[in-house]
């Protein structure tokens, strides 16, 4: 039963990380990344773009293998991480290139960070 609850919210936050993604092309994130900002508009797109594909083949191929061969950790990693980037997106708000300022945003952002959360609950009780 647990186990189920904690792949709920796990497959719950990588959808939701999904759409934050899709919503960080909308509002520029690379813009307030260290490093990326630095770089002409074009080419940080195409870096944040282009990192986060391997990043989620590792998170869909992992996530899923974790869980299903009883959990090695992976996808309580990456819980965890929602828990942390919700913190850093509220720590960078006040950011003068930040566009995550909407309700929308916002509610995806926490709405991560509370399904990671309660994956992590689940996978550790």
């Amino acid at each position: 039963m647990l186990g189920d609850l904690h792949l709920g919210f796990f497959v719950l936050a990588v959808a939701l990380m999904s759409a934050h993604e899709l919503d960080a092309m909308q509002r520029h994130e690379w813009w307030i990344f260290p490093g990326l900002s630095l770089l002409p508009d074009r080419i940080g797109m195409l870096v944040f773009v282009s990192a986060h594909v391997p990043l989620f083949a590792l998170v869909f191929w992992y996530g899923a293998g974790s869980i299903n061969a009883g959990g090695n950790g992976f996808s309580a990693g990456f819980c965890a991480f929602c828990v942390a980037h919700a913190f850093v997106h509220w720590a960078y708000e006040r950011h003068p290139r930040c566009e995550f300022k909407n309700p929308l945003s916002r509610s995806i952002i926490w709405s991560c960070a509370l399904a990671g959360l309660a994956s992590l609950v689940a996978f550790w009780i």
